[in-house]
This record gives structure tokens, C-alpha cells and sequence, in this order.
């Protein structure tokens, strides 16, 4: 069966950029918050098509405007705002999982065909793989195409190519031990927040609930020749943003100052799960 992708919005986009305007919400990272959003909302039954997934950034990004979450997260951190236990959270490593000790059987067992999520943080950020019948659906708000991908096997190989988790990132010829880390937390059933996120705003409704029905906008013969990868982010930015119409639908969100915003000073630095810190993307 042939997979799919579909070209989206990201949490960079034009869309958004009243709302992300402000001195200190200019990190614009919003993935934790969407990748709970996205997981909890799969498992309740929505569907995760184009408008559900644009709709869910858009949910994402009033949350941290709304409850005061601007920083970068640590795993355990982001569970607080759930019931999940932050003992499920499992760490592995490149090599453990190329030696099979701890790798792709644990993230997506082969035999389980029922509904779940997996939310990662590799490389600083956090995506989300949501699964369902054999099915894996790759829903990340850094990258402005998406992926269906409709085996095992296609999922694993799109990983190792895009989020690098088959090798070590070495910069100059450093090792950085830090991006070759991986954390992930299997889900099997909705969850409890303790922030709401059904949230009514008109930047939510117009991505969310548009009257284009159609789930897939193209179609694809080899998914490894259409990977997105995160050096082609500004790139893809700048003609996303050259395409925009000249009024963006988020001059009709709400009306703030720049004292109103909250999350990232220009030059802010995350810290990753040992303490050190590292870039944030």
C-alpha cells in the first residue's frame, strides 16, 4: 500500500505570528504542548487529518499563551500536567538501539494493532507517532509535511533518516551525546490534563474546522525522496511566508501587548535531562 503525506503548517508559520509577536515568546516552542494535545486527542477517538493536526498546533500555542508555559521541558516536567506517570517515560540511546537491547520492539511492538501514542524527545523536541491497525501517523509542528506511513518497516526507515535515530550526531567531529539520546512514553488511553485545551478561538476554528474535507493533499511513490529535515526548516519558512495571503487569520485572535506573552528571551538556552544545556529548536 502506498504511503502518504500531506503539506501543513508548522508552529513557525505566518499564521501565528501576532500571537508569538511578544519580546519573550519569540523561542516559539510549542511542541510539548502539542505533542499532549495531538497524543490525548488520537486516543480519544479524533482523527488526525490536515485540519485536526493544523488545529492542534493552533491549540498548542494558546496554551502557552494562556498558562504561562514558555520554557523548554524536560520529559517529566511535561507529564506534570498529566496523570502519566513519569516512571513510564524510557530512555535509550543510539547504540542500544541498534543493538536491539532497547529499540524499535519496545517503541512499536509488532504484534500490538490497536490504538496508541508515542510521544519522543529526541534532537530537543518533542513529536508524536500515533498508531492505529498496523497504521503509523508521524505528527511533528516543526515540519511543514507530514507523514501516513502504512508499515512498520517504512516508519523505522523514515526515523533513522529524518530524526537520525540510527546514528550519532557528531558536529566537527564531536560527538554530541546529548542529541544521540532518546526518550519516548507509550500511551494506550486517554489521559487526564490539567490544563484545557478545547479551546474557541478564531485562528482554532479556521484551521481546524475548514470546509476543505480532503485529508491528503499528495500523494507519494518514495517516501525516502520527500523527507523534511530540520536544516530545510527556513528555507521552507520564507516561501511558505512569500505564499501567505497579506492578512494573516491570526490578526483576529485576540488583542494583546507584548507583556501579555510569555516563553523564550532571543537567546535562551534549553537543559537537557543531565543538566547541561543544550540548543533549543
Amino acid at each position: 500500500m502506498t504511503d502518504f503525506k500531506f503539506n501543513s503548517i508548522t508552529q513557525y508559520s505566518s499564521e501565528f505570528n501576532e500571537i508569538t509577536a511578544g519580546d519573550n515568546m519569540k523561542g516559539k516552542n510549542f511542541c510539548p504542548f502539542f505533542s499532549l494535545i495531538t497524543a490525548n486527542r488520537f486516543l480519544s477517538g479524533k482523527d488526525i487529518d490536515k485540519h485536526l493536526h493544523e488545529g492542534n498546533i493552533a491549540r498548542a500555542i494558546m496554551c502557552h499563551v494562556i498558562y504561562d508555559k514558555g520554557d523548554q521541558m524536560y520529559f517529566a516536567e511535561l507529564l506534570s500536567m498529566t496523570d502519566l506517570s513519569p516512571k513510564d517515560i524510557v530512555a535509550t540511546t543510539v547504540e542500544l538501539i541498534e543493538l536491539g537491547v532497547l529499540g524499535y520492539s519496545h517503541m512499536f511492538p509488532e504484534e500490538d494493532k490497536s490504538r496508541y501514542a508515542v510521544i519522543f524527545l529526541k534532537n530537543g523536541k518533542f513529536f508524536v507517532v500515533l498508531a492505529n491497525n498496523g497504521i503509523y501517523y508521524l505528527r511533528d509542528c516543526h515540519e511543514s509535511v507530514q507523514f501516513d506511513l502504512f508499515t512498520r518497516e517504512q516508519l523505522i526507515k523514515h526515523l533513522n533518516e529524518a530524526y537520525q535515530f540510527n546514528h550519532e550526531i557528531n558536529l566537527d567531529g564531536y560527538k554530541v551525546e546529548e542529541y544521540s539520546n532518546i526518550e519516548f512514553l507509550h500511551i494506550k488511553a486517554p489521559f487526564k490534563t490539567n490544563f484545557d485545551y478545547d479551546l474557541s478561538f478564531p485562528i482554532i476554528d479556521k484551521l481546524e474546522y475548514s470546509n476543505n474535507n480532503s485529508k491528503y493533499e499528495d500523494e507519494i511513490d518514495d517516501i525516502s525522496d520527500e523527507l523534511v529535515y530540520e536544516n530545510d526548516l527556513a528555507i521552507t519558512e520564507q516561501l511558505n511566508m512569500l505564499e501567505e495571503n497579506d492578512r494573516s487569520p491570526a490578526e483576529h485572535v485576540i488583542s494583546v501587548t507584548s507583556n501579555d506573552y510569555v516563553g523564550f528571551d532571543d537567546d535562551e538556552e534549553g537543559m537537557d535531562s543531565e543538566g547541561e544545556k543544550h540548543e533549543v529548536y
